[in-house]
């Protein structure tokens, strides 16, 4: 994915869903985290060793629209 297009996804899902930034969190990261586990399998503890986040993070990360 371009970065133009990661942009642009990121500003129409702040623009229309419950996607915001938390107080240690940027929505960019979150938006990072959950393309990479719905696009490979990726377990919890691989997404928190890329990312270098808490369990709690990849958790949210994963569920962030509900």
């Amino acid at each position: 994915m371009s970065r133009d297009t990661f942009i642009s996804l990121r500003n129409w899902l702040v623009k229309r869903t419950q996607l915001r930034a938390s107080m240690h969190v940027s929505e960019v990261l979150k938006l990072a985290i959950f393309l990479n586990i719905v696009s490979r399998p990726a377990s919890q503890r691989d997404t928190m060793e890329r990312y270098f986040v808490l369990k709690r993070v990849v958790s949210e990360s994963a569920t962030y629209n509900r």
